[in-house]
């Protein structure tokens, strides 16, 4: 057996333990899944972080939105 060989299947090993570790199966679907699920949480972390700053150096200067989801929903309207 070739060096390519071997490192090909130790690779396809790690792919099967992680692919356990995440709770994936063999379809598309799980993995689309745990993409947008992560995508949430990220994103809600993303307005809490932006939160705690308009809270620590928003100074109350002019008209904001009171929260980051506002100011998302905002930027995305005007986008449109």
């Amino acid at each position: 057996m070739t060096l390519c060989c071997v490192s090909a299947k130790a690779e396809e090993a790690e792919a099967e333990e992680m692919k356990k570790q995440l709770g994936l199966n063999d379809t598309a679907d799980s993995l689309q899944a745990l993409i947008l699920e992560r995508n949430k949480k990220r994103a809600g972390e993303m307005d809490s972080f932006l939160d705690s700053l308009a809270a620590k150096y928003g100074g109350g200067a002019g008209e904001a939105p009171a929260t980051a989801a506002a100011l998302n929903r905002k930027l995305a309207l005007d986008f449109c």
